[in-house]
């Protein structure tokens, strides 16, 4: 299961705002050579706080 998959099934976020961030995700900016990270890009958008990010990617990753 992908992350985003993960927030929507825990109620963390809706699938449009996985959505607007995995567009947001996938575009290219100039001279950046890496994608911005999903949680940086919902925490930016304000879809989600940092302490939520956090806990629930090692609930995440502890599930796996």
């Amino acid at each position: 299961m992908l992350f985003g998959e993960y927030l929507v099934k825990h109620g963390e976020l809706t699938q449009e705002q996985v959505d607007e961030i995995i567009r947001v995700q996938s575009k290219t900016v100039p001279g950046l050579k890496e994608r911005k990270l999903f949680g940086d890009i919902a925490v930016g958008l304000g879809y989600l706080d940092k302490n939520t990010i956090e806990k629930v990617f090692i609930e995440y990753f502890n599930n796996q």
